[in-house]
């Protein structure tokens, strides 16, 4: 049997990529490796085949140690770290949109309060506030005033943004749907793809998804495919648009990692966990491109409760609607109700 290793999950997605790997038959190994000692201490007992990343930390690590992983046969897909760090920090990938030719928001990599309220003038209100680090929904902030624009500076450094180094990005608000198209890739070829298109997220003027369903369109194909190619991008990724009413799309972000969504593609026929071990370990498989995959919508339901609650308590309808709809597929029974329960209640 096939030995993987992941990092102990503590992201429900996570749990979600291990239990299909089981499914499909390999022995998946997980345990705790946050820096190179403690990588290379547990390759060095479990002897794993293939390591699978799946958080921004796993990714940034092994793409730090490709050279030392290949030296040991340990098989992973990550590109090398000046490539995915391009990827990863998102003024940097905002350079290489418009090197690929791609529509994207104007943005503004800015360093301090006062030339924020400089960039105003160019971007006007409502603006996108975000660091250009992996930081979730906390660091996405929709603002529409110079006060609005001051205090959640203010938040971003209290919650430990480093903005005289890091710089914190200004980006032009665009009004639309959701969209993503994620791609399994090797050297900037594509394997696999997907996309889908967010039916509520987390919070409301874009964040996580909490419904989703699975979504096919030309130009965002297009535009995924020129990003992930101009790079030579190794491994999985997703790249975030908007859809605008006249079905013209426009870049949002990249995450070079797996996605919180994971189970939708799985689902649909698109499973990335086992192509990107098979992918790892044979060097090429059979390519899932365009529109192969089956039309599902999938409800992730914590997080569409606490969506719920906490912003559009009108939506209440809409939530139990999809619960009880069994065409919508739920993330608690893929993982198995006593699982789920013990996963989100139970973590240490």
């Amino acid at each position: 049997m096939i030995k993987v290793l992941m990092n102990k999950p503590i992201l429900r997605h996570a749990k979600i990529i291990e239990k299909s790997l089981k499914i499909a038959g390999y022995q998946v190994i997980t345990d705790v490796f946050c820096d190179d000692r403690s990588l290379f201490k547990i390759i060095k007992f479990y002897q794993p085949v293939v390591i699978l990343p799946v958080t921004i930390n796993d990714f940034s690590l092994l793409a730090r140690n490709k050279e030392a992983l290949n030296r040991l046969n340990c098989k992973t897909l990550v590109p090398d770290y000046s490539t995915w760090f391009r990827y990863y920090d998102k003024g940097r990938c905002y350079e290489l949109v418009l090197e690929a030719g791609i529509k994207a928001p104007k943005t503004f990599r800015v360093f301090s309060k006062e030339e924020a309220l400089e960039s105003v003038s160019t971007l006007g209100f409502p603006l996108v506030l975000k660091y250009p680090k992996e930081g979730g929904s906390r660091f996405v902030r929709v603002v529409k005033s110079d006060d609005e624009l001051l205090k959640n500076v203010n938040e971003f450094m209290d919650l430990g943004a480093n903005i005289k180094e890091d710089g914190i990005l200004l980006q032009e608000f665009i009004e639309g749907r959701s969209c993503g198209y994620f791609a399994l890739a090797k050297e900037g070829e594509i394997y696999a793809e997907f996309g889908h298109i967010r039916v509520r997220e987390n919070p409301p003027w874009g964040g996580v998804s909490c419904v989703c369903e699975s979504f096919f369109h030309k130009k965002m194909f297009e535009y995924g495919r020129k990003l992930i190619k101009i790079g030579k991008y190794t491994g999985v990724c997703m790249v975030e648009f908007k859809m605008t009413s006249s079905e013209e799309f426009y870049w949002i972000e990249t995450n070079p990692k797996f996605w919180g969504s994971v189970l939708l593609p799985i689902v649909s026929g698109v499973n990335f966990p086992v192509l990107y071990v098979r992918l790892a370990i044979e060097g090429a498989v059979e390519k899932l491109l365009g529109n192969t995959f089956y039309k599902k919508k999938i409800q992730y339901v914590f997080c569409d409760l606490k969506r719920t609650f906490k912003y559009k308590p009108w939506d209440a309808c809409l939530v139990i609607k999809d619960f009880l709809n069994p065409l919508v597929k739920k993330d608690i029974f893929f993982l198995g109700i006593k699982e789920f329960l013990r996963f989100y209640f139970c973590k240490k």
